[in-house]
């Protein structure tokens, strides 16, 4: 049975505009498997930590995509918006609701609207798979809105028909306080950085070869063998970054060096998927003439250089995101969604 507006605001009222959601609200069942989870979670990061040291941001308190959920969680702080991140009571539970990650979460939550206890629910973007199991679940007329990282609302629109009026694309911010330049520091460096974790690889040696003979000297760094810290330290002594990766979904790496004021050049993979399924998409989706340019091969990527090294970029990659893709700007763009429903 669907929810009437004539029972909504179930719950009593409260001062919290928004409320941030990545797992079930402990009441019920759920009182006894997310106390669970969260010993079992405590327990792995111990050991995590101390037999298999990690990059930090497999250790972060933030619940679902850890750079998402960060950056909602503390663009709303930053605008002094009042909000809750998981709240342990249905009566914390504001009228808006977004849940970014968690199917259990998400079924509870349409289960509360269905209830009264919400007036908006937006869900995404790190809540589907390539599984299919779960399409019926995102497609529940509760659903306001599905918000996706990258432009690709006619894709999910393929993939299930009926949320084609309710898809928005949305992106994540970055913290400028902590991705800032460091002007005292000499950039001495270029930043190869390969997140080519899926599919067939391209080989680096070319280009690095390609830089090398034009006298750069050039640092690598692997996808998931780092903290946040070593990241932001090389790009701090980085001219520009040279990117690889066969699929993206936003590309918060990428926003991360711009705030850094280094632009990237992008290796263009032609056929990027989603859930395994060609999109015709890009795997840069918020690549700007500002922040930097694509390239398809060796070939492409030496003519790069050589208008590089003929200054003939105007590069402003940290104005761009100061501009469109700070905390504050994507939470503000968040909030735009939720009123607009």
């Amino acid at each position: 049975m669907f929810y009437k507006k004539s029972v909504w605001l179930k719950a009593k009222m409260n001062d919290f505009e928004l409320s941030v959601i990545t797992d079930p609200i402990p009441v019920g069942l759920f009182s006894i498997t997310e106390g669970i989870k969260a010993l079992l979670r405590t327990i792995r990061k111990v050991g995590r930590s101390f037999f298999n040291p990690v990059p930090a941001y497999l250790l972060s308190d933030y619940r679902g995509h850890p750079a998402v959920t960060r950056s909602i969680v503390q663009g709303l702080e930053k605008l002094n918006v009042p909000f809750n991140y998981n709240p342990k009571v249905i009566n914390d539970l504001s009228q808006t609701v977004v849940v970014l990650s968690g199917i259990s979460a998400l079924r509870q939550m349409i289960k509360f609207k269905q209830q009264g206890y919400i007036r908006r629910l937006l869900i995404g973007p790190n809540i589907m798979d390539g599984s299919g199991s779960n399409r019926d679940v995102f497609a529940s007329p509760e659903v306001d809105r599905y918000i996706t990282h990258a432009p690709v609302c006619p894709f999910v629109s393929r993939l299930i028909p009926t949320l084609a009026l309710r898809c928005v694309p949305w992106a994540a911010g970055v913290d400028l306080r902590f991705w800032y330049p460091e002007t005292i520091r000499t950039r001495d460096l270029v930043l190869i950085y390969n997140k080519q974790n899926t599919g067939t690889t391209v080989s680096l040696e070319p280009y690095r070869t390609v830089l090398m003979r034009r006298g750069y000297k050039v640092s690598i760094l692997e996808y998931g063998s780092y903290t946040v810290e070593d990241y932001r330290s090389v790009l701090q002594r980085s001219k520009f970054m040279v990117g690889f990766t066969r699929n993206e979904t936003q590309g918060i790496a990428f926003a991360e060096a711009w705030a850094c004021d280094v632009p990237t050049f992008i290796w263009s993979n032609s056929e990027p998927t989603m859930f395994g399924v060609a999109y015709g998409g890009s795997n840069a989706p918020y690549l700007t003439d500002a922040t930097g340019a694509s390239f398809s091969d060796v070939d492409d990527f030496t003519k790069l250089l050589s208008r590089w090294d003929r200054d003939g970029f105007n590069f402003k990659p940290r104005q761009w995101c100061r501009e469109n893709m700070s905390d504050e700007i994507c939470a503000r763009a968040l909030l735009t969604i939720a009123q607009s429903i």
